[in-house]
């Protein structure tokens, strides 16, 4: 049912998304826009973008699925870096509180005070310059 909602009207929600549901305005060009279109019509697509938010949906709704004080969670090995718009209307800071103890690993964490959700298209430069640091680093 999502992806047949997202995709009626030949994507019409995900446009307007990427228009209204950004702090900078400018963030997203018409040409932006219809390659993020383009992308999401490819078979799977649209389907593999839901599923992350599916998984972290459901995950939450199922009783007793919260991680408790004594549970012991296999740690990430990997070095990682973070990059979180503070400003996000789906991801909420206190649900990203303390991720770096998830990591056993370098860890980097890049919190934008003025972006959203879309913080690879709000902050470009930004969000480049750490990618590029984070990755000559390794």
């Amino acid at each position: 049912m999502p992806e047949w909602l997202i995709a009626r009207g030949d994507l019409r929600s995900i446009e307007r998304a990427l228009r209204q549901s950004v702090n900078k305005t400018e963030s997203f060009t018409d040409d932006d826009i219809e390659r993020y279109k383009q992308a999401l019509r490819q078979p799977g697509a649209l389907t593999a973008a839901l599923n992350y938010y599916r998984a972290n949906v459901w995950r939450r709704l199922k009783p007793g699925s919260e991680v408790g004080e004594g549970d012991v969670v296999e740690k990430i090995k990997v070095p990682t870096l973070f990059i979180f718009g503070e400003q996000d209307f789906a991801i909420l800071p206190r649900t990203v509180h303390g991720v770096g103890n998830y990591i056993d690993a370098p860890y980097r964490e890049l919190r934008i005070a003025d972006c959203g959700h879309w913080v690879q298209n709000e902050a470009f430069e930004e969000v480049n310059a750490a990618l590029v640091e984070f990755l000559d680093s390794r």
